[in-house]
């Protein structure tokens, strides 16, 4: 093939560009190769049966039958290397609950559970949670763990300004873990994490146009607008 390796295919049997008193192939064109039937009277050895010049046809010729194979296979190779990644499978999830139904107070109150179905034990330390919202303001925001099983002193909390708002969302809530080590065993969960957020002047929310927000999960169940990272890879949920 012509433009690829250190000794490629310099001449080509073609009216197009074996004759156009032009230095050199464009890239990609695939001569027929070695042939021991039609360049037998190059040499015994059929490997070596090939000559690359412009007047040789029986082996040096850009043909469509040659090239028909090698778009086929180029084309196959660039189809399969654009199609998407399959979701990414996880053995761990996330549930959330609401603790405020009033949308347009000064609190947010989002309580989260982690639930192991896999069969391995995951460290909590390598997971974070995150929780997207609407700041309304740019003052800054602080969570408060009120309790959580596994004791609020191995929970960390931070409110996030995105560099690029998203829809329904300029901030997220991003919870940790840190402190004694801990981990869910297979089929295990980290109990109910409850906390709640809040403006340095507690001033109130909007929390309708908020991305995670659900008015009407007031008990703690399956939610993929919560998203959950493990070693900062995303395993659980989708992102605005």
């Amino acid at each position: 093939m012509s433009g690829y390796g250190s000794d490629s295919v310099s001449a080509i049997y073609s009216n197009i560009w074996g004759y156009d008193n032009r230095a050199g192939l464009p890239k990609g064109y695939l001569a027929g190769s070695p042939n021991m039937y039609e360049g037998r009277w190059f040499s015994r050895f059929e490997g070596k049966a090939y000559i690359d010049v412009a007047s040789e046809w029986t082996t040096n010729e850009n043909a469509i039958y040659w090239n028909s194979g090698l778009v086929f296979s180029a084309a196959l190779v660039a189809t399969e290397a654009v199609s998407p990644a399959p979701p990414p499978t996880t053995s761990l999830k996330v549930q959330y609950r609401t603790a405020d139904t009033i949308a347009n107070d000064s609190q947010l109150k989002p309580w989260f559970k982690i639930v192991n179905t896999g069969v391995t034990t995951v460290p909590l330390s390598e997971l974070k949670i995150r929780y997207w919202l609407t700041a309304e303001s740019a003052k800054p925001q602080t969570y408060y763990c009120d309790w959580a099983q596994i004791g609020c002193a191995s929970v960390t909390g931070q409110v996030v300004k995105l560099t690029t708002a998203r829809a329904n969302a300029d901030h997220y809530l991003e919870i940790g873990f840190t402190g004694t080590p801990r981990s869910l065993a297979p089929g295990a969960n980290s109990g109910e994490i409850q906390g709640r957020v809040a403006k340095s002047d507690w001033t109130a929310y909007d929390e309708t146009n908020d991305y995670s927000f659900d008015v009407t999960k007031t008990t703690i169940a399956d939610w993929d607008r919560v998203t959950l990272y493990r070693n900062g890879t995303l395993i659980w949920g989708t992102e605005p």
